[in-house]
């Protein structure tokens, strides 16, 4: 047997739909995360709310920083395609107080509200993560984040600012959070691990969340003009 190894030169993944210029949300949360040291790793040389050129981005990071990107790209597409058939894949673009946002998904489901059943919209975001099961928190059954200091996701600054930005900008308070822990709670044998987060966020909440991250925009875009 003759074998021969080549290394692999990942390129950047294309996205299936056109991607305004301007202020993401992503952008925003990404800047928040690094000033307040909740996102150790500097994906930018500096802090900027208006997305970077992708391809020099894509360079920057080393390749397995590059292989767990596609890794999560291909998880999400697989997931709404497969597993959550109803869902409409990524609707579209919105556009709020000057900020973009792509939710991966939305779908018009039964909620319960006021323990009242009413058809609302739902977004969907999908997540691939290395993080363990037990630091973002997993037990079956409901918590409320104002009462049990241990509720699921209730660290999870950059998840939730996200979610509750789409919210605001969709007009709902229901999101199910779709994770991939791929070494699940780092047990071994490692395995990977897929669970769902229904959640369901206050007015208050989502309403905060916008006020934060909108000032924190404008204080930005003064601050750098």
């Amino acid at each position: 047997m003759k074998v021969t190894c080549h290394k692999v030169d990942l390129k950047l993944p294309r996205s299936k739909h056109e991607r305004s210029v301007g202020v993401h949300l992503s952008g925003i949360i990404r800047c928040v995360a690094q000033e307040t040291g909740i996102l150790k790793r500097e994906l930018l040389e500096e802090l900027s709310l208006i997305d970077v050129n992708q391809d020099s981005w894509w360079a920057s990071l080393d390749s397995y920083s590059q292989a767990r990107i596609c890794m999560g790209l291909a998880w999400e597409e697989w997931y709404i395609g497969t597993q959550i058939p109803d869902v409409v894949d990524h609707p579209g673009e919105m556009q709020v107080d000057g900020v973009y946002m792509t939710p991966d998904g939305e779908s018009l489901d039964v909620l319960w509200v006021s323990d009242k059943p009413q058809w609302g919209l739902r977004l969907h975001e999908c997540k691939l993560s290395y993080k363990s099961m037990n630091t973002v928190g997993w037990i079956p059954g409901t918590f409320d984040s104002d009462k049990d200091p241990h509720c699921p996701l209730a660290s999870e600054f950059m998840w939730n600012a996200q979610t509750k930005g789409y919210c605001y900008g969709a007009g709902t308070r229901f999101v199910d959070l779709h994770v991939l822990f791929v070494c699940g709670d780092y047990s071994w044998p490692q395995r990977p691990v897929p669970c769902r987060y229904e959640v369901e966020y206050t007015d208050e909440e989502i309403l905060n969340n916008w006020e934060m991250l909108r000032n924190y925009k404008q204080d930005f875009e003064e601050t750098h003009r």
